[in-house]
């Protein structure tokens, strides 16, 4: 009792000041982000300094009323127990001109996250009613459509991931990519693999090809700093889970490759990765049948794959493993793999006559 009355009068310590301090300034009414966390912790019936706390929102991302919402973040950080240090301010990735929203989360205990979603007309704040952002086997994502619009999958499996204790590093690949679903999930063990199997050696830097690209390609772009821009990333449409048949060897599920190359001794590798995803022993181990669940319908799947993957002992040599490593001797051989035009699942691996 007595910790829950020193947050009350630290919180109304915070707004007394706030509120002082906009006066003497000339202004009217608290800002934008005040009065969204005002009214979040009004309707969740908590206080901004409680545990279990959690925001999900592309503020700091997004305009409004052409002004940044960066603003909003900072607000809620100085006012509140919810802080990018603390991993529990969940800023989206978003396109500058998408709208608005912030979704607050109280932990109330193991399956129940009451959230409240608060949206932004104009100026006008309204908050929606209380619903549960819990995400376990078999939970439909219809009423959070209802509440959340085509924003649900990302808030909810986001809210998850933060929830389940999944690593901060993959928590904030997923909001780079603006979701947690599996595809983010499995770029964990590829670059785990690439950093045990495949680490650099002096002078060298890496190129990834995204051969097939998939959503793990946000979590490698990310994590190794791989951007386009600096020519760190490419991608090249290939069907997903097709093998690459030689007239050899049937290479199964081609998982990326990964070039280590010294741009000043003309030297290096490139390796065609192979990931197995093991999706089957996670879907058994529900007790259910996998054909009878639809990883596009059935979303719940994802985030309870990665509390399944994240929760127990799992390395990425269980799902990733190097088919191919080819030795790189000179620029061409770069060049081979990465011009326009190249075919590197050829190169390394040899021709498949079906492609």
């Amino acid at each position: 009792m007595r910790k829950w009355s020193m947050r009350i009068l630290v919180w109304f310590v915070v707004v007394g000041f706030s509120a002082v301090s906009a006066h003497a300034m000339g202004g009217h009414q608290p800002s934008l982000g005040q009065r969204a966390l005002m009214l979040a912790m009004a309707k969740l019936s908590a206080t901004p300094f409680d545990d279990g706390l959690a925001m999900v929102t592309n503020a700091g991302y997004v305009t409004h009323q052409g002004e940044s919402t960066g603003p909003i973040l900072d607000t809620v950080t100085r006012m509140s127990a919810i802080s990018r240090g603390e991993g529990n301010l969940l800023s989206v990735h978003a396109r500058t001109d998408a709208p608005l929203f912030m979704v607050f989360v109280h932990k109330k205990g193991p399956k129940e996250l009451s959230a409240v979603s608060i949206a932004v007309t104009d100026n006008h704040l309204k908050a929606s009613e209380i619903f549960n952002l819990r995400v376990d086997v078999g939970t439909s994502f219809e009423p959070l459509k209802d509440i959340l619009g085509k924003k649900a999958f990302a808030v909810a499996t986001l809210a998850n991931g933060y929830y389940d204790g999944i690593p901060e590093q993959l928590i904030q690949s997923a909001l780079f990519h603006d979701h947690f679903c599996c595809g983010v999930a499995s770029g964990h063990f590829t670059v785990g693999c690439i950093l045990s199997e495949l680490p650099l050696r002096d002078g060298e830097s890496y190129t990834y090809i995204g051969v097939p690209s998939w959503c793990q390609d946000d979590y490698i772009v990310h994590t190794l700093n791989l951007t386009p821009g600096k020519k760190g990333y490419l991608s090249m449409i290939y069907p997903n889970r097709r093998p690459w048949k030689t007239a050899s060897h049937t290479w199964e599920t081609p998982g990326g490759i990964i070039i280590r190359f010294n741009r000043a001794t003309k030297t290096g590798d490139a390796s065609v990765l192979c990931y197995k995803w093991k999706t089957a022993a996670f879907v058994e181990s529900l007790g259910l049948n996998p054909e009878d669940l639809d990883w596009h319908k059935d979303l719940w799947l994802h985030a309870c794959y990665n509390r399944y993957v994240f929760q127990s002992d799992h390395s990425p040599s269980e799902f990733v493993s190097i088919h191919k490593t080819l030795e790189l001797t000179s620029q061409a051989d770069f060049d081979r793999l990465t011009r326009l035009g190249a075919n590197p699942l050829a190169v390394i691996l040899g021709d498949d006559p079906d492609w």
